[in-house]
């Protein structure tokens, strides 16, 4: 069963709740390098970590703008560099890639 898209008119603000799974003991999105990147048509944006917005239940959200966007579906992927000693450097790292089933429209008149 394919889900519908929920569709979002270019030029709204919205905000969109991320999270990693399978993360390594002791590693919470409170702690991990991470940067989302939210991308619609030809266009990307990346936002850090450090940009993502926390409520009061310890979810993550992303606010963002679909102006800063293209039209068209719009995919999350993330850049996840989890400490691990097995590694030359002290870090792995992942590119785990989203689809939130939403899709960028052209404004309504």
């Amino acid at each position: 069963m394919n889900k519908q898209p929920e569709l979002i008119p270019i030029g709204e603000d919205r905000k969109i709740k991320v999270f990693l799974k399978d993360l390594p003991d002791g590693v919470t999105m409170d702690n991990v390098d991470v940067t989302f990147t939210l991308s619609a048509g030809h266009v990307s944006k990346d936002y850090p970590r450090a940009s993502l917005r926390k409520n009061t239940d310890g979810d993550y959200y992303i606010p963002f703008s679909t102006s800063d966007l293209a039209v068209g579906d719009l995919i999350i992927s993330a850049h996840v560099r989890i400490p691990d000693e097995d590694f030359e450097d002290g870090t792995r790292d992942e590119y785990p890639t989203f689809d939130p089933h939403i899709k960028i429209i052209p404004k309504q008149k």
